[in-house]
């Protein structure tokens, strides 16, 4: 079991290191973005800013810097729990790198439940690996991950 585990995180890594091309070649500079979708650079900007709220202790229920002069409440909205999850590589690796690792955990996840999926329903060691790696490589989370919608 151990060995299964072991191969179908590897595969799943695989996955999302190829998924996540060029930002996993260099992740201290590239974003994960598709520069095309109108949200993906501003929740950039609200994952961080979402995290650095948590972190100094204030709240997330309100940005008046957000859609300025308006504001907009990213909690409300939806697109504000990210910034939990995200909290914990950001205080780590800052930004971007911290979000890239975040990234990876996500594909990676991604990959190890399809992994356990197929695997539950009676396919081979082999198939179940070949399910990590696809799984991984999702097309929707690629998508929804270059279009800024991170959770």
């Amino acid at each position: 079991m151990k060995r299964n585990f072991l191969f179908a995180f590897c595969f799943s890594l695989l996955g999302a290191l190829l998924a996540l091309w060029p930002a996993a070649s260099s992740p201290t500079d590239t974003i994960v973005c598709n520069y095309i979708h109108p949200d993906c650079l501003s929740n950039h900007w609200l994952l961080v800013w979402v995290a650095e709220q948590i972190a100094s202790g204030h709240s997330i229920l309100h940005n008046s810097s957000y859609y300025w002069p308006i504001g907009d409440a990213p909690w409300l909205a939806g697109n504000g729990s990210e910034g939990f999850f995200y909290l914990p590589f950001h205080l780590l690796l800052g930004w971007p790198l911290g979000s890239n690792v975040y990234f990876v955990l996500i594909f990676v996840l991604n990959g190890l439940s399809a992994w356990h999926l197929v695997g539950s329903l009676g396919a081979s060691p082999k198939a179940s690996w070949a399910a990590a790696f696809s799984g991984a490589l999702f097309v929707y989370v690629i998508h929804e991950i270059g279009a800024g919608r991170f959770s």
